[in-house]
């Protein structure tokens, strides 16, 4: 007997023997591009195989088929990368993004097909990450990039669920950043003097502006006359790209803060120096950065970082980083009395509960300090 075949939109029904073989139509392959097909055998009369047909079709309307995709993890995390996380997060969280998925995550599930991958799965990564001894706070970020994965693949109609949703985490550290004191602040800018980046340490410590920020700041974004600069963007070094400059994420990237007076002074030495290295250059001297190297172009971190090595060795300040300059802006203003918002705002945060969480070790001093205070001004009084 000849088999029989029907249509129903877009799915299709076969009949084999005393079976109907079902099939439908799904979004093609995020990764290939390829057609995608769903097959199911029923046993039935042809009125109840084509109710089964509407019911797969409506399931695959509303996101709910359970699909037959291939695609391994390995492959669509790349396609994720590449689709999706290259063009919308700053380069350097692209490069954390991927870095977390080619080092911990594909290593341990790249194997296993998207639509198979469960939480146990999942739960192997963290598991493999704890018995390398990596902190917390890394198995977090890991957790946060795969969930995040997962999530788009859940809207694009690829999965049923969100299976990061139920993994179970560690416990985060609680970070609290290396602070130096003034006494120490001033060593390590007096040996900074002795580098081609002493201006660079200098702002960075007297302005708080993350490296990025210094890098990407422009003598146009700068009011000598108003003692004010504004950071209206970033400059990072990305391998294989080179660097870009892209504007800052949040609205509270983009502020205006005020400069000291010492800082005034320094800059205005500081571009004086800079005028005659463009007049000795020439023509081979381009751009307008504050920050810049021979040319005028950007400084590469790998020099920063070089040069900070030698600073803090010579300052005999073990594990200071540069970043930390950022952090002893901060907690020389709370010492100074200066308010918590005010303070967010200087170096840009997203809300002020987030530089209470960071400084919160140091108001807790502040506030024994504070009680401290009381009592003396009763006895003097």
């Amino acid at each position: 007997m000849p088999e029989r075949k029907s249509k129903t939109g877009p799915g299709m029904k076969r009949k084999r023997g005393n079976t109907w073989t079902l099939t439908i139509e799904l979004p093609r392959d995020v990764v290939t591009g390829k057609r995608r097909q769903k097959h199911e055998t029923f046993r039935g009369t042809s009125r109840q195989a084509d109710n089964r047909l509407t019911h797969l079709l409506a399931e695959r309307n509303k996101g709910l088929s359970v699909a037959t995709d291939k695609t391994l993890m390995a492959d669509y995390l790349k396609s994720w990368l590449a689709t999706y996380a290259e063009g919308a997060v700053a380069p350097t969280t692209y490069r954390r993004y991927e870095g977390l998925i080619r080092t911990h995550i594909v290593p341990v599930i790249g194997i296993i097909p998207l639509q198979r991958l469960e939480p146990l799965h999942v739960q192997r990564i963290y598991i493999v990450m704890g018995e390398k001894k990596l902190a917390a706070r890394t198995i977090i970020q890991a957790h946060r990039v795969l969930r995040q994965a997962l999530q788009h693949a859940l809207r694009w109609q690829l999965v049923v669920r969100n299976v990061a949703d139920v993994a179970t985490l560690p416990r985060p550290e609680k970070f609290k950043p290396m602070v130096i004191d003034a006494d120490r602040l001033r060593i390590v800018l007096t040996e900074a003097d002795d580098t081609p980046y002493a201006t660079f340490f200098f702002l960075a410590a007297a302005t708080g502006l993350r490296q990025s920020e210094l890098c990407g700041l422009a003598w146009a974004s700068v009011d000598l006359g108003r003692s004010t600069l504004t950071v209206e963007q970033s400059c990072h070094w990305i391998p294989r790209q080179g660097f870009i400059f892209r504007q800052p994420k949040t609205t509270t990237s983009i502020r205006t803060i005020a400069l000291s007076t010492d800082t005034v002074q320094r800059l205005r030495e500081h571009r004086h120096e800079q005028l005659q290295a463009r007049l000795a250059a020439g023509p081979t001297y381009q751009g307008d950065l504050v920050l810049a190297d021979g040319v005028g172009g950007p400084l590469h971190p790998s020099n920063i970082r070089d040069a900070w090595r030698g600073i803090v060795k010579k300052a005999e300040v073990v594990g200071l980083r540069v970043h930390d300059l950022r952090h002893a802006h901060a907690s020389l203003l709370l010492r100074q009395g200066v308010s918590m918002k005010a303070i967010s705002e200087r170096l840009g945060h997203s809300s002020i509960s987030v530089t209470a969480d960071l400084y919160a070790h140091l108001t807790g001093n502040m506030e024994q300090e504070a009680a401290n205070a009381f009592d003396r001004a009763l006895t003097n009084g």
